[in-house]
């Protein structure tokens, strides 16, 4: 990527597509997180990334969120809410 090679920074944590996803390019990271908020891929699961500049690692992340688990414990139940209701 002629436009990272440019680039004097550690390495780059890029967004919008909210798709996890990481590489390593010129030896430096290339990191998309993914969303807190609006997971992609269609997991229901916040996504994020710790970047571990001493190992130069970069680990994703998924963690259940409160409104994720009452939307699955409200599907466990049967219950199949309209937007902006609750079971």
């Amino acid at each position: 990527m002629p436009w990272f090679q440019k680039l004097s920074a550690y390495g780059v944590a890029v967004g919008h597509t909210h798709l996890q996803h990481a590489a390593t390019t010129d030896g430096r990271p290339l990191v998309n997180p993914g969303s807190v908020g609006q997971p992609g891929e269609k997991h229901p699961d916040a996504a994020y990334g710790v970047l571990d500049t001493n190992e130069n690692t970069v680990d994703l992340r998924r963690s259940v969120t409160i409104s994720t688990a009452v939307s699955r414990k409200s599907k466990q139940r049967g219950c199949r809410p309209k937007p902006g209701h609750v079971c």
